[in-house]
């Protein structure tokens, strides 16, 4: 994205700057607004009726040294909080 604006060649101590700069103006500029978060108990469903799904990948090295991909997904019933993972 840099480069697209001439941006090639520069050190990164000029860019912390910048972006520091960048920081504090947008900080200057935003109002922040005090809320209050309403919270409420939920019914529990029915046995079987919701699940919590989580997906999620790991590297993991080969005993020959090559990573590879593992790809993750887990299941949690939330009446039972049974838990799968495949």
């Amino acid at each position: 994205m840099l480069e697209e604006h001439g941006f090639i060649n520069i050190a990164e101590s000029t860019l912390q700057c910048y972006i520091k700069g960048l920081q504090e103006w947008e900080v200057s500029q935003i109002t922040k607004g005090v809320y209050s978060r309403e919270y409420e108990a939920i019914p529990d469903s029915p046995m079987g009726e919701q699940i919590q799904i989580d997906l999620g990948e790991i590297w993991v090295p080969t005993p020959k040294g090559i990573k590879v991909r593992v790809r993750i997904v887990t299941f949690v019933l939330s009446h039972s909080r049974y838990k799968y993972m495949e």
